[in-house]
């Protein structure tokens, strides 16, 4: 039986607690639906209010994961849940690139043994043939110079689950990322990390991947 409060009416929850009218749900990009709903009751009735992870009145998907609880004027609760959902089990990830640089010694520029010589003040030690610097101070652009700058490439796919993660194998090598372009230079990319975090029965979880050079990773550093 619906309750009436100053000529509106409102949902019963059951066992006098009261749903305030016109809430929400919000379904995201991500897959998930989120919402609140407003619970009103006397505060006799406060342990009749809705519990963690208890389901939402209109949709079974969305489960309370927050309660904030409001103690009123004239022995009066109110509580506003906050509720969470799954358009499904597995939501389709979210795929978000990050672009980066590198800074990588100059002895492993691909045209280092073009342009490092005697000529363009590259010194090297006589006995063991190590590098030294470039030391030729009119040579404009290469004196001091013992790094250069080489294009990074971060991806993640974040996405959400109603089931324990099974995260993937740090440092494991993959050609190619769904749903993601893979940019000019890059062959295959290192998967870094898989860190989630949950909010009640529910898991978001986001893979990292790192892009390689042209060359690709060494799988002798790296065995698969």
């Amino acid at each position: 039986m619906a309750l009436k409060k100053q000529g509106n009416i409102r949902e019963s929850y059951g066992n006098g607690v009261a749903i305030q009218p016109n809430y929400t749900l919000t379904e995201k990009n991500d897959g998930s639906i989120e919402g609140s709903v407003t619970f009103e009751c006397d505060i006799d009735d406060f342990f009749n209010l809705p519990q963690m992870k208890s389901a939402h009145p209109r949709d079974s998907r969305c489960e309370l994961y927050n309660r904030e609880i409001t103690y009123m004027g004239l022995r009066k609760v109110k509580l506003v849940g906050s509720y969470l959902g799954l358009v499904a089990a597995t939501t389709e990830p979210v795929v978000s690139s990050n672009p980066n640089t590198n800074k990588d010694k100059i002895e492993s520029h691909p045209d280092f043994a073009t342009f490092a010589t005697p000529a363009n003040g590259a010194v090297f030690d006589a006995d063991t043939g190590e590098f030294l610097g470039f030391f030729d101070k009119t040579i404009k652009g290469l004196f001091g110079e013992d790094a250069y700058l080489t294009p990074a490439s971060l991806v993640s796919l974040t996405y959400w689950t109603s089931s324990v993660p099974r995260t993937k194998k740090p440092m494991s090598i993959v050609s190619s990322i769904k749903g993601f372009i893979k940019p000019e230079g890059v062959k295959e990319f290192m998967v870094l990390a898989s860190p989630y975090r949950q909010i009640g029965s529910f898991y978001q979880v986001t893979d990292q991947y790192m892009g390689s050079g042209p060359d690709g990773f060494s799988r002798i550093v790296y065995p698969q």
